[in-house]
């Protein structure tokens, strides 16, 4: 059976206020460290690694203003939480537990875009 990679080629955060006014937005492209981005995920994103290798930042420094920005929240909103929260594949809960960062998310009310328009 072969290993899943799990990588993270970009975070992005659109806080909103109670009435879903925007109230701010970040966008990181995430730097690999010792991962390539795969074509197909290339391909959906428009992320390659040459690019995130060149524009990119550390994950830690996006992680950072993402948990930031979680503090103020009581809802999170994400298009397929399954694959980024989900704890047998957590993508971001994977790096939120390797750079020591406490995992702001599951603590929160969640809302899957993706599973709504379903």
């Amino acid at each position: 059976m072969a290993g899943v990679a799990l990588y993270r080629s970009s975070v992005r955060l659109r806080p909103g206020d109670i009435r879903g006014q925007k109230t701010g937005a970040l966008c990181y492209v995430i730097r690999p460290d010792g991962f390539k981005i795969p074509r197909d995920a290339e391909r959906v994103h428009d992320i390659s690694t040459s690019m995130a290798k060149r524009t990119g930042v550390p994950i830690a420094e996006a992680l950072s203003a993402f948990v930031e920005s979680l503090g103020n929240a009581s809802v999170v909103v994400a298009h397929n939480f399954k694959f980024d929260f989900k704890f047998d594949a957590n993508v971001l809960g994977a790096e939120f537990h390797r750079l020591g960062v406490r995992d702001q998310v599951h603590r929160k009310t969640r809302v899957c875009t993706m599973e709504a328009a379903t």
